[in-house]
């Protein structure tokens, strides 16, 4: 039997400074933000226009969700932490957080590439309420446990999320493949790797007529087809009746793919699996502004 490969970081001594100053308590707040604290545009809005800029109640947000924090410990922190900065500023009140939350313009920030990206898929589940893993397993489940889905996809070469959607648990992953990848600036897609439950024939036509190379795993039992736009999955097909599907995923570079289980893990680890919002379009912000942490998180460092 061969040996199994172990894999080690070569900037560990980086990385692992930039692990401890993720922990660190000296937390500010740079001048740009406070200089753009308060909204002194009413961007053509009618009515009276909010006293918060965008950025404030952002800025407040990201550490509410950083550290763990209510609407209210929110706002207590912030007013601790803008008089240990000597600094004359309101702070914005839980009630304001939270209706702000629902409207808040988030654009998740990416790296630039020069290059074509290729994506990687995956799902997951946050939950809403209800209960706990433990009472689950002892008391099986109720109808009030609830969850909320998360699409994410990642650039495998920065590690970077670069397209999310959140949706409620009834929805299949095919249904918002269009509206991933579409969110996706720049120089484009070149490769696309998800897994079987992506396997559908809308997919390969919306890659097929924009170029993209497209990786899946066909399901079991799967034909081949004279469709133009399945040709790569004709491919897979064939390679995995000769050789195996270990062999196809190894050989085509679909096996990149576990990258996307990757994110999913450093995402739940980092934010845990719960959701605070109450309301979807709260949750679907607060999955972004997580995503767009997460991504600030991956550009000051990630193991090598």
């Amino acid at each position: 039997m061969s040996k199994k490969k172990v894999y080690r970081p070569h900037n560990w001594s980086h990385y692992n400074k930039f692990l401890i100053n993720r922990g660190s308590l000296c937390l500010w707040i740079s001048e740009e933000i406070l200089s753009q604290w308060y909204n002194g545009n009413r961007n053509g809005q009618k009515g009276r226009p909010h006293l918060y800029a965008n950025s404030a109640i952002l800025c407040a947000q990201q550490i509410r969700m950083f550290f763990g924090l209510g609407l209210r410990q929110t706002q207590g922190f912030l007013i601790s932490l803008f008089q240990l900065m000597q600094v004359e500023q309101k702070v914005p009140s839980y009630s304001v957080l939270c209706r702000r939350l629902k409207t808040l313009s988030v654009k998740i920030p990416r790296s630039k590439n020069a290059d074509p990206r290729d994506i990687v898929l995956d799902s997951t589940g946050l939950k809403v309420y209800g209960e706990g893993e433990w009472k689950v397993r002892i008391h099986g489940v109720s109808k009030r446990r609830t969850w909320r889905k998360i699409h994410l996809g990642l650039d495998a070469q920065t590690q970077e999320v670069v397209c999310a959607v959140m949706t409620t648990n009834d929805v299949q992953d095919v249904e918002v493949f269009e509206r991933l990848l579409s969110q996706v600036e720049g120089q484009g897609i070149n490769r696309v790797c998800a897994d079987g439950i992506y396997d559908a024939q809308h997919c390969y036509e919306y890659c097929y007529e924009r170029g993209i190379e497209y990786l899946t795993p066909p399901r079991e039992g799967a034909v081949l087809s004279k469709k133009d736009c399945l040709k790569k999955r004709n491919e897979a097909i064939e390679w995995i009746e000769k050789k195996g599907r270990q062999d196809w995923k190894l050989g085509s570079g679909y096996s990149r793919r576990s990258l996307a289980e990757t994110g999913m893990f450093r995402f739940k680890q980092t934010f845990s699996d719960k959701l605070k919002g109450r309301g979807v379009a709260s949750q679907a912000k607060e999955v972004f502004i997580k995503c767009t942490m997460l991504n600030r998180f991956t550009q000051m460092g990630m193991p090598q």
